[in-house]
């Protein structure tokens, strides 16, 4: 987005050219509406990792990367305590939340979404329990990609959903998310067919439990390359995922963060991920999955998180691209 370009305010969606006073990358329009959104959307952690990334012209927009946060959903945290329910049933449990959770989001994210795309697009986002569980968060990248290939964009939100989520889970004791890619299909009808990834992150690796098809919304043409998205459901759930294991093991393995301190001991080995066949209708149940394979709760807060944050993009001399970005996608895929 260019410096005087109007777009929609992320907290009122009233139309608006300010940016946001942090980092200059979300739209705001009044300081009343930013701080809203901090606490309603948990918007400054899509600050921090905004500012984690300098812009440089070679970048297609204005920013590095840019994510929406949409509102938290808060739950009933009682049905999560593990001294009342098995670690089987507690972790059954989350993926549920988080699958239905996720299908609000994705309620959420059309209606926030201008409705008019271009005919290469798609979708990345993060879902996943936040804190101590009582709310549901989640943070969404849209894309418009002029070169490459549709599997290659996909990657790309995808790895970038998987950044946003380890940062929403800096205070989480179970570090799970459920991302929700969505890629523009044309044939044999124009839709976005979108799936979901369930994902527990392990001693800063992700390991991947399923994918499951979403939804596919409806596209109707309008002209030179572009389509009309609908802002309500409108469409149909998928038979099958469009997106493929390897291609997000490849995504999730591009985005991986580093090592935590050697004071904390790596988690067990997570069980394998069942077979994508059985995603479709259940949310898959990890039963051989406890709540000890997964990594403790780090000490830093969000304001440590914001405060690093700042002092390494102002040290930083440099950062790779949008378009670098994708051009190692595509050498890693050729």
């Amino acid at each position: 987005m260019g410096d005087n370009e109007v777009h929609n305010c992320h907290a009122c969606h009233m139309l608006t050219s300010r940016k946001c006073s942090v980092c200059g990358v979300c739209v705001f329009c009044s300081m009343d509406c930013e701080q809203r959104a901090a606490k309603v959307s948990y918007a400054r952690i899509a600050c921090a990792e905004h500012m984690k990334g300098t812009r440089v012209p070679e970048n297609l927009g204005a920013s590095a990367i840019h994510y929406v946060m949409l509102p938290r959903t808060p739950i009933d945290a009682s049905n999560l305590q593990s001294s009342k329910i098995g670690a089987n049933q507690l972790s059954q449990r989350m993926w549920e939340i988080l699958f239905h959770g996720a299908k609000h989001y994705m309620h959420l994210l059309l209606a926030a979404s201008p409705s008019i795309l271009f005919e290469k697009t798609v979708f990345g986002m993060s879902v996943v329990l936040m804190g101590a569980y009582d709310n549901l968060g989640a943070g969404f990248q849209r894309l418009n990609y002029p070169v490459g290939a549709p599997d290659q964009a996909a990657a790309l939100v995808l790895a970038n959903a998987s950044k946003l989520a380890h940062a929403q889970l800096e205070d989480a004791f179970h570090k799970r998310a459920l991302f929700v890619v969505g890629t523009t299909v044309l044939d044999p009808s124009p839709i976005i067919h979108f799936d979901a990834i369930y994902a527990v992150l392990d001693y800063g690796k992700w390991t991947i439990k399923g994918i499951k098809p979403v939804w596919a919304q409806t596209l109707t043409y309008t002209n030179n390359r572009h389509y009309k998205m609908h802002f309500r459901p409108n469409g149909h759930v998928p038979m099958a995922p469009l997106h493929t294991l390897s291609l997000v093991e490849k995504a999730l393995t591009q985005a991986q963060t580093a090592p935590l301190p050697a004071a904390v001991a790596p988690a067990p080995t997570a069980a394998p991920a069942p077979p994508l066949e059985e995603a479709a209708e259940e949310v898959p149940s990890l039963s051989s999955e406890s709540s000890s394979s997964e990594t403790p709760q780090t000490a830093w807060g969000r304001e440590s998180m914001l405060a690093q944050a700042l002092a390494a993009a102002k040290a930083s001399k440099e950062a790779p691209p949008w378009t670098q970005q994708l051009l190692e996608a595509l050498r890693q895929d050729s």
